[in-house]
């Protein structure tokens, strides 16, 4: 369903020029939260536009910028110096991530502290964090009331079909969905 639902794609025009495209990008969740940068070239020939164009209800977009790049960086990777857990250090879960290719597996309250030593700078320092991950988050019990087996036999037969019957219903009741899902938690 995904798939047809789309990514979002940036085109841009300047002055009178047609749009043309300059990218797209896609996620694999509906709560994952970060920026992307879609770089293209301007030709100065008037004054710019960007449009993003994806489907209605399928995207939440927090704000949209347009920024002057500037040369390219070369980030300097820094392994955490020490992980504490539990009031204490955690020398395995350190081990576990050094390098990049190990994985740490959290629970719902598990609170991690990273400490990190900054390489001697002149120049102010900026600072990303690069992190991957993902959770399991099977099934909330708020969301069993509304089963539906054959829809869901639908959505694995006919995923278009599917979404042309679901997206008014989905439409009548998306506040209420919404205000529902951030308000229910996630327990074990």
């Amino acid at each position: 369903m995904a798939r047809l639902l789309g990514g979002v794609e940036v085109e841009v025009a300047e002055g009178e020029s047609p749009w043309r495209a300059i990218g797209s990008f896609d996620e694999p969740g509906p709560i994952a939260g970060d920026v992307r940068v879609v770089p293209f070239e301007a030709t100065g020939g008037g004054a710019l536009h960007v449009r993003l164009r994806l489907a209605k209800g399928h995207w939440r977009l927090g704000s949209v910028g347009l920024a002057r790049l500037g040369e390219p960086v070369a980030p300097v990777a820094i392994e955490a110096e020490s992980v504490e857990h539990g009031g204490g250090l955690d020398e395995d879960a350190r081990r576990r991530l050094q390098g990049g290719d190990g994985h740490l597996v959290t629970h719902p309250g598990d609170a991690y502290r990273f400490v990190f030593l900054l390489p001697p700078s002149a120049a102010p320092l900026e600072l990303f964090l690069e992190s991957e991950g993902y959770y399991y988050e099977w099934m909330r019990q708020e969301w069993l009331a509304d089963e539906d087996p054959e829809m869901a036999a639908l959505v694995l037969a006919d995923p278009a079909e599917a979404l042309r019957r679901l997206a008014p219903v989905y439409k009548a009741h998306e506040s209420r969905l919404e205000r529902e899902f951030w308000a229910s938690r996630f327990r074990e």
